[in-house]
């Protein structure tokens, strides 16, 4: 896929072609006077988050310790080469430093800054196999520069960079999209749940029930992984198939081990494994509590500190059963559920527009880099 203005031939080249590779480094941790508060970016792994430029570092460097780096100017791009985290890329906005993890390319004037981070993008996946193999993933300077890629000319990286740049910052409003929708979830949540926020038609007091009263049913999973078609459900997400929906929803699922405390709401039938507790609530109960008002409920009683176990972190039914419950009267529950599940949607709709984002810039970088 190319502009029509554009017939040249593309050459094969290697990273190092495109400019100087720098490799970062840390001042010493011993002396405090290289680091302050609002200083100069310092990125390590942790601070590439997935947007295209580093606007902020959780550790900022003094005058002193950054004169002790190896400084990158604007629009370096940044490449994981060590660790879990390897392959992960961005961009310089200003002038920074990195720690030892990554190795940075200074783009030289034959090569856009942002072609250079795109191309590097489209190949990494092959990259990976010269990763030695070992314990903590690897690739050092000397072969990160020997990786090959290529190039084109300048005004055809440049269009290239530019059409992939406006769909990075699509991407990037999308995700604030997203943070905003789940800080106003998150702001609700605990409005609704501290009764900081009433609905003004509602004026009866909420009662404390411990939750075996309302779902004496509370028990681990009882399905295997099968050959079927009906989905199984673990502690914290769909593990695989099953032959038969032994539960039927609406249905609340409890981390019981693994990803303890965690919840999901699943409103299909299923299979869930043992490593998850079910809770529905019963029929006598069900003119007492709205099953989606629980879910928020027990999202805001935070499950997983009160998980126990020595070796390995467990919550158990008998525990669950026990808990005590703030509910209202089920017309609010109901309005509180409505009111948060909305949310909840416009937010599952969000990210799916930026998986769809991010699908389209993947199928341009397979389709526009050789």
């Amino acid at each position: 896929m190319r502009f029509p203005e554009f017939t040249d031939e593309w050459k094969e080249c290697k990273i190092s072609d495109y400019g100087t590779v720098v490799t970062g480094s840390t001042p010493s941790t011993k002396d405090v006077e290289n680091y302050e508060d609002d200083g100069f970016l310092w990125a390590s792994p942790a601070d590439i988050d997935g947007n295209k430029f580093i606007e902020r570092t959780k550790t900022t460097l003094s005058s002193k310790g950054f004169d002790k780096t190896r400084k990158l100017p604007p629009l370096s791009v940044l490449a994981v080469c060590i660790g879990s985290s390897i392959g992960k890329l961005a961009m310089a906005k200003n002038e920074m430093a990195t720690n030892q993890q990554i190795n940075s390319i200074v783009s030289n004037p034959l090569h856009s800054p942002e072609f250079v981070y795109y191309a590097i993008t489209s190949r990494f996946r092959s990259y990976l196999s010269a990763v030695a193999v070992q314990a903590v993933p690897i690739i050092s300077k000397s072969t990160f520069e020997r990786l090959p890629n290529s190039t084109t000319s300048l005004p055809e990286q440049r269009k290239i960079a530019a059409l992939l740049s406006l769909i990075d910052e699509r991407i990037e409003v999308q995700n604030a999209i997203i943070k905003e929708q789940e800080a106003l979830k998150a702001s609700l949540l605990r409005r609704l749940f501290d009764r900081t926020l009433h609905f003004p038609e509602f004026t009866d007091e909420w009662k404390v029930v411990k939750l075996g009263e309302i779902c004496p049913s509370i028990q681990s999973g009882k399905d295997k992984k099968e050959e079927g078609e009906i989905p199984l459900y673990g502690a914290a997400k769909q593990l695989a198939y099953t032959r038969s929906a032994s539960y039927s929803p609406p249905l609340i699922l409890i981390g019981r081990v693994g990803s303890v405390g965690q919840l999901q709401w699943i409103d299909t039938p299923c299979g869930v494994s043992d490593n998850a507790l079910v809770i529905q609530k019963g029929e006598a109960e069900a003119e007492t509590v709205d099953t989606r008002f629980l879910f928020y409920c027990l999202k805001m009683a935070h499950l997983e500190q009160y998980a126990g176990g020595s070796s390995q972190k467990v919550i158990t039914a008998s525990f669950l059963k026990s808990l005590p419950l703030h509910l209202p009267p089920l017309p609010e529950q109901r309005k509180i559920a409505a009111l948060l599940s909305a949310v909840d949607e416009r937010i599952a709709v969000e990210k799916k527009c930026a998986t769809l984002l991010q699908k389209q810039k993947a199928y341009l970088l397979r389709q526009m880099f050789i």
